[in-house]
């Protein structure tokens, strides 16, 4: 058999096409991409959050063992408002409420309350505080 360069050619290019990606191929990988990424993120957003979220908790538990360390340090009773309570800079539009105002005995003793944390957009978390240590319990609702 005798060929010429035209058929080969022709021949050859049928047997191995063009090798890469159609542009519908590529369009869906990106698709899918997007898609992972935005869920990924989301995630991430939400993870933050969370973080956030949990080290506020553990300010405001430090700042209750403090009035309470004050409290029997100057064998005086003191009296703890949400007002008294900081928030980082953080914590942009949260508020803390309490259901009453805490009463810290110059032994460090307590009455029982109730912790709620408002963080915008989300359900507020609240937390039993109990005597005798007033420390409000994070595990949760």
């Amino acid at each position: 058999m005798v060929f010429d360069m035209w058929t080969l050619k022709h021949t050859l290019a049928h047997e191995h096409p063009e090798k890469g990606m159609s542009l519908i191929e590529v369009l869906v990988s990106l698709v899918v991409t997007s898609l992972i990424l935005t869920l990924t993120i989301q995630s991430g957003v939400r993870l933050v959050e969370q973080w956030r979220i949990r080290d506020t908790e553990k300010q405001i538990v430090q700042s209750f063992e403090q009035v309470r360390r004050t409290a029997m340090g100057s064998r005086v009773r003191m009296i703890m408002t949400a007002n008294d309570i900081v928030l980082p800079d953080s914590a942009d539009n949260w508020t803390v409420e309490l259901s009453e105002a805490l009463v810290f005995s110059k032994s460090g003793l307590c009455n029982s309350g109730v912790l709620t944390i408002v963080v915008p957009e989300r359900r507020p978390s609240t937390y039993t505080i109990a005597p005798p240590g007033c420390v409000p319990d994070l595990s949760g609702p």
